[in-house]
């Protein structure tokens, strides 16, 4: 959960920032939908990431009673 939420916000200021260049046609909607867009590939690749590292810690079962 921590990774997703923290890759979305990532995401979404790359690709706002990249989204929004000199020279180009800038509008609010074209810059913010693709932070969305940014933000959702983000989240759900920080998402798998975070679940992966998850699943390297090792569990600890507990005692028979």
């Amino acid at each position: 959960m921590v990774g997703g939420v923290s890759a979305g916000a990532v995401f979404f200021a790359a690709f706002y920032h990249f989204s929004h260049r000199n020279g180009a046609v800038n509008n609010t909607a074209g810059n913010i939908g693709g932070a969305v867009v940014g933000s959702a590939l983000g989240a759900a690749a920080g998402a798998l990431l975070g679940s992966f590292v998850g699943s390297l810690i090792p569990k600890h079962e507990a005692a028979p009673r």
